[in-house]
């Protein structure tokens, strides 16, 4: 949802804005839900583009699992991270341990893992034409082993904007292990340094 935030962003607010970084997500112009409805049908979707992969369907039914106690919760986040990271790069699951055991104590413990973007009304696709007025800098990070927005999502988003750059990050699938922020973070270094 962050992709999508973002654009939203990048349309309404986009005098607050010096540069634009999105990752791991779709064009406004891509209805997901129908999608990923059009995928557990077995039928192609509507706009062309690869729908969200298995690796995705198998981690939402994860997800969907109930977990006794603690312990069993953090298993199966972590289960559920290491399903969307793919086997390009390394996965610890003692890093994700550490950071779901962080997650949990910041809910004040909660074990309910939050879904609140799930419920976020996306706007119409049709906003999507207005993405060739975005003039900031822009950078799209396609992640090659991504289960949710699989290439080619991010160099459809990246041609929607005019100023947006395309960057993909080898081995990287819908999370972000250690692994990864090396490379990550110089690539958004050199974006926001060459927007300033």
């Amino acid at each position: 949802m962050g992709a999508t935030i973002t654009q939203v962003i990048a349309l309404d607010h986009h005098d607050r804005l010096s540069s634009l970084t999105m990752m791991l997500g779709g064009g406004l112009d891509i209805d997901f839900d129908a999608n990923i409805e059009r995928v557990m049908r077995g039928e192609p979707t509507l706009d062309g583009l690869p729908g969200p992969q298995q690796p995705f369907l198998d981690a939402l039914a994860l997800m969907n699992q109930p977990a006794e106690g603690r312990a069993a919760e953090v298993a199966k986040r972590v289960s559920k991270w290491r399903i969307l990271s793919g086997t390009g790069v390394p996965f610890d699951d003692a890093e994700y341990a550490r950071w779901e055991e962080r997650a949990i104590d910041h809910a004040g413990g909660a074990l309910t893992e939050p879904y609140a973007h799930y419920s976020l009304t996306l706007p119409p696709p049709g906003r999507a034409a207005e993405l060739r007025d975005v003039t900031v800098p822009t950078l799209v990070i396609q992640a090659e082993h991504d289960p949710i927005a699989p290439a080619p999502h991010g160099k459809h988003l990246a041609g929607l904007i005019p100023t947006a750059r395309l960057a993909e990050i080898p081995g990287m699938g819908h999370a972000l292990p250690s692994s990864v922020h090396g490379p990550l973070a110089e690539v958004i270094l050199a974006h926001t340094r060459s927007a300033a």
